[in-house]
């Protein structure tokens, strides 16, 4: 697997040069891939999440990046959505009758469950915002910075 920053200061600049000479230094075998800027904010903003999904698994050894997701979306995406769209609380109203434990919604309805692919970009900002707050308590998440996301 890769690495993926995005230079938008001379802050990130820096980091970015130091880390890739480190690299060097230690003979590894880099290949570079640029980009002059992102299709759009929502790509970063995705990009961003799986990152946090994979360091939280990573770190904590408890869940897959999966199900890291899948209890993201449980705790912070379903709230933003069931206020912002009534037409998602009418579906997810309905969608958990059939999953009444908070286990059988993580583990098998919110795999295939949309929430997140649904979200604007403000929603998505929010989203982010609140799974950063709460698990930067216990992870060493990557800086939204580095995504061109800082606040």
């Amino acid at each position: 697997m890769g690495e993926f920053w995005t230079v938008t200061n001379s802050r990130t600049r820096d980091e970015f040069l130091a880390h890739a000479s480190k690299l060097c230094e230690e003979n590894q075998r880099v290949t570079f891939e640029y980009f002059t800027k992102f299709d759009n904010r929502k790509q970063a903003q995705n990009r961003l999440a799986h990152k946090w999904y994979q360091e939280v698994a990573d770190q904590g050894k408890e869940y897959t990046p999966q199900e890291v997701k899948c209890r993201a979306k449980h705790h912070f995406a379903v709230p933003i959505l069931v206020v912002d769209d009534p037409v998602f609380a009418a579906a997810w109203e309905k969608a958990i009758q059939s999953f009444p434990t908070y286990e059988s919604q993580c583990d098998e309805l919110l795999v295939f469950f949309p929430a997140t692919s649904l979200m604007s970009v403000k929603q998505m900002t929010r989203f982010l915002t609140m799974f950063q707050n709460k698990m930067s308590r216990k992870y060493k998440l990557t800086d939204p910075e580095i995504y061109g996301l800082a606040a």
